[in-house]
């Protein structure tokens, strides 16, 4: 092999040729890619490094700023809390626009700089397809989000939260009865007093001065062969501000006699008419804007003791659609169920039902049947299967499900689902509702014998309103086993 030759002496040595530069087209696709990773990049490469340099200074300074905000949502009820926060969907709004502007900009301007010919123009246009894409799916779901949590929840606090007044009793055996709240001037006339009106509105949500949350959760059975709107579900679902601890508390749909607000008088009809009743008598309860879900919030509230903050009522087309969504339940049916229920809407077929004791996948008809099938058992026994349901409805309501079945859930809310909780607190709501443990969460009935007092002359059962604030009271104070509590209605019993 010839030996390469040095230079004569005093002669400098041959300079290296440079390999030449790549074709203009290659050269912008290469710029125009780096760009399309991190805005700037692309401007260095192409000798532009002041405008590079500048844009990677803009991409830091939002990169720091997104790892902040993820810092912040490190636990699930922060992930929560911001999910349903109206501002932070529209800063989110807002800054994903600003991203997507800044990097199409930073594309075709790296692009440019490679003074490509038009015949590169196609990887300038998949890049930037690549580029909006993600963005166009954020700003989907982040209005999405904000339109349905704005067709949904309120503008305000409730000002129908009424305060429980105390119990008179007439001895043992004798009549339960509430003592009514005096006007200030010493007359007979009612009061309601409304539990949130002595606190102030800058020290945050009522319910979070007094340390405990409770909702009332209402199944409207309004459908096809069903005259008007029944309150065949009720659930109060109770949580601690500082502990976390939750319960829930059903109440059968045929309790007769139920005390009204301001203890004047009982509801002599099965409870679960009085939705109807009140929009009939509105003048009875005072503070809310309907008189059903009043009505509802100030008369439960009454009978287990304990100021209704909000409601949230589905009607059994929503229930169908959430659990459609989620992909089915999974639940843990203790004994056999075999019913046919009627449908849910009109023109459907009737949906027959038939379930071995076991672990069991139930598709949303099966779920719809289940939660409503009484030909066999009784109302007290689909109770217990209702708060079954809903507890393994929460456990399957994960991020990314959620995330997955987004718009069908959207829709079911925004067509199906009525709230009073307002739309600034919803945040707090979420947040407290995400440290919930499915697994030690306390589940009551007030069904006969136990929360019984007498029958009316119907043969409905008629409670005990003592009782059942001590047993709500009991629970409270962590004494749940004392009471009945039912173990098998939520948690991991149940899924």
């Amino acid at each position: 092999m010839a030996r390469r030759r040095a230079p004569p002496r005093g002669q400098p040595p041959p300079r290296r040729r440079r390999p030449p530069p790549p074709p203009r087209r290659r050269l912008a696709a290469r710029c125009a890619f780096l760009s399309f990773l991190v805005p700037g990049a692309g401007q260095i490469y192409a000798g532009a490094r002041r405008r590079g340099i500048a844009m990677l200074l803009v991409s830091a300074a939002i990169l720091v700023y997104l790892l902040r905000r993820v810092r912040s949502m490190d636990s699930p009820g922060g992930i929560a809390a911001h999910a349903v926060d109206t501002r932070f969907l529209l800063g989110l709004l807002a800054l994903n626009l600003f991203l997507l502007a800044f990097r199409v900009f930073s594309i075709f301007d790296a692009f440019r700089l490679g003074r490509a010919p038009q015949a590169a123009a196609a990887t300038l246009g998949i890049l930037t397809l690549f580029a909006i894409a993600p963005h166009a799916a954020i700003g989907y779901y982040a209005y999405q989000s904000y339109e349905t949590i704005e067709a949904v929840f309120a503008d305000e606090e409730p000002n129908d939260v009424l305060e429980p007044v105390e119990i008179a009793s007439a001895g043992d055996g004798g009549p339960v009865t509430l003592v009514p709240v005096l006007a200030a001037s010493g007359g007979t006339e009612v009061r309601i007093r409304n539990a949130n009106e002595a606190l102030p509105e800058e020290a945050g949500p009522p319910w979070k001065q007094r340390g405990r949350l409770n909702v009332l959760l209402l199944g409207a059975d309004a459908g096809p062969g069903r005259g008007g709107m029944r309150t065949d579900t009720m659930i109060v679902a109770t949580i601690g501000t500082e502990s976390g601890r939750a319960a829930l508390f059903s109440v059968p749909r045929n309790l007769s006699q139920v005390p009204l607000p301001g203890g004047r008088d009982v509801f002599a009809q099965p409870l679960n008419g009085l939705y109807e009743w009140a929009a009939e008598h509105p003048e009875r309860f005072v503070g809310g804007k309907n008189p059903g879900p009043t009505a509802m919030k100030q008369t439960i509230g009454q009978l287990v003791g304990l100021p209704i903050d909000y409601y949230v009522m589905v009607d059994f087309r929503g229930f169908f659609g959430l659990v459609d969504a989620l992909g089915g339940v999974d639940v843990n049916v203790p004994e056999p169920v075999l019913d046919r229920v009627s449908p849910y809407e009109e023109g459907g077929d009737w949906v027959r039902i038939d379930l071995k004791p076991g672990k069991q996948h139930l598709d949303p008809d099966q779920a719809f049947a289940y939660v409503r099938a009484r030909s066999q058992s009784s109302d007290y026994s689909r109770i217990a299967r209702q708060r079954c349901v809903i507890a393994s409805l929460a456990a399957k309501a994960t991020p990314a499900r959620v995330l997955g079945s987004f718009s069908d859930l959207a829709a079911t809310f925004k067509e199906n689902v009525s709230t009073d909780i307002p739309a600034k607190n919803l945040p707090l709501v979420a947040e407290l509702a995400a440290g919930i443990h499915l697994d030690r969460v306390t589940s009551i009935g007030f069904v006969p014998p136990q929360f019984e007092r007498a029958k009316d002359p119907k043969g409905f059962s008629i409670p005990d309103v003592v009782k059942i604030r001590a047993a709500v009271a009991a629970v409270i104070k962590g004494g749940s086993a004392a009471v009945g509590a039912d173990p098998a209605a939520a948690g991991s019993a149940c899924v």
